[in-house]
């Protein structure tokens, strides 16, 4: 996703994506490890550090690359992602708003 335009259109818009810090943990799978806050407000409400990010739309995030992740939490300000979180076994969807982070 945004391979194919130019270098200066992908670096304006890199930061475009959902609020959440991710890392990927040797089973595979991804734990938020922190939640972006923009002017002392949380960006993505709902999501804790530590929850499992097992969904991104359609895409199971459990064996995908880093890069395959955080490209499906990017986008177009304002667009809407639906986020799959485990948390304490119990898994629930959520939507998080595209943000241009800085």
């Amino acid at each position: 996703a945004g391979t194919d335009l130019p270098q200066c259109a992908r670096s304006k818009h890199e930061m475009d994506l959902v609020g959440l810090s991710v890392r990927q943990l040797a089973d595979s799978s991804y734990q938020v490890a922190g939640v972006v806050q923009k002017a002392g407000k949380l960006l993505v409400n709902g999501v804790v550090p530590g929850d499992i990010l097992f969904s991104i739309g359609n895409l199971n995030t459990r064996g995908a690359t880093m890069g395959t992740v955080v490209d499906a939490l990017r986008g177009k300000p304002g667009e809407i992602r639906v986020l799959g979180i485990e948390r304490e076994g119990k898994r629930f969807r959520l939507e998080a708003k595209v943000e241009h982070l800085f």
